[in-house]
């Protein structure tokens, strides 16, 4: 090992941070050739356990404690990431790897009819995504006391205007076609594969330290409100393997 560094030197006062990556093992298989990057480490630390055990002999047919101590040793790792990668949002939704869900496109001019309108209330206009209203009527009157929220795609009738309640409102509308992906949650909550961790720090362009180990990560259900900096969360790491971890020598 190498010598720690003289307290009040710049050494003794690095920051590490560093990036995380996986290779996903299919099942029955060996793990992918081509490595997913699960983004930005802000913080780390091992998360090993141990546990004590006595050991058990058989002495003319009964079970006795000897004088021999059974060790036992698990690894993991707790990673704190401020990138949502694809992966990782799996993770956090306890899901599959999602299905595309394309939305359909509408032509400039479509018309939608709402009925008996509810002054105050909000109507979803279209598919939700892109939609662009170019006006409001009843019958061939057109209105004004409308408001439209092109992020969400829904049209609020305001009162005290020119609709009236229970008015049949007609509005005219186009939108672009959008693809979403759908997940499932409660059906994947953990990955398994091989890891690579990429350790760096300020002193050098060479990482000052590369973790290895296969294993499997997760996300707990509480992790992302738990964290105390906005747009972090926590994946955590049981490794299968003992990890293995070059250090850089200078």
């Amino acid at each position: 090992m190498p010598a720690l560094p003289t307290p009040g030197l710049q050494a003794a006062k690095r920051a590490t941070t560093g990036r995380l990556y996986f290779k996903p093992t299919p099942a029955g298989g060996p793990a992918t050739a081509s490595e997913i990057d699960l983004g930005n480490v802000v913080k780390w630390k091992r998360n090993d356990r141990t546990e004590t055990l006595d050991h058990l002999a058989s002495v003319n047919g009964v079970r006795m404690v000897d004088d021999t101590i059974v060790h036992t040793l698990g690894f993991g790792y707790v990673f704190t990431l401020d990138e949502y990668t694809t992966i990782v949002l799996e993770l956090l939704q306890k899901a599959a790897p999602g299905a595309l869900q394309p939305t359909a496109s509408a032509a400039a001019g479509t018309d939608v009819t709402l009925v008996d309108v509810v002054l105050g209330r909000s109507y979803p206009i279209g598919p939700e995504v892109g939609v662009k209203v170019s006006a409001v009527k009843v019958g061939a009157v057109a209105k004004n006391s409308w408001s439209f929220n092109k992020d969400t795609g829904r049209l609020t009738i305001l009162a005290g205007g020119d609709i009236a309640a229970n008015d049949d409102v007609i509005v005219t509308y186009e939108a672009a076609g959008a693809s979403f992906t759908r997940h499932a949650s409660g059906v994947e909550p953990s990955r398994e594969g091989t890891f690579v961790f990429v350790e760096t720090d300020q002193l050098s362009t060479t990482p000052r330290a590369i973790h290895r180990w296969a294993g499997v990560m997760w996300v707990n259900g509480d992790a992302e409100q738990t964290m105390d900096a906005f747009g972090t969360l926590e994946l955590n790491c049981t490794c299968r393997t003992a990890p293995t971890v070059d250090e850089r020598q200078n």
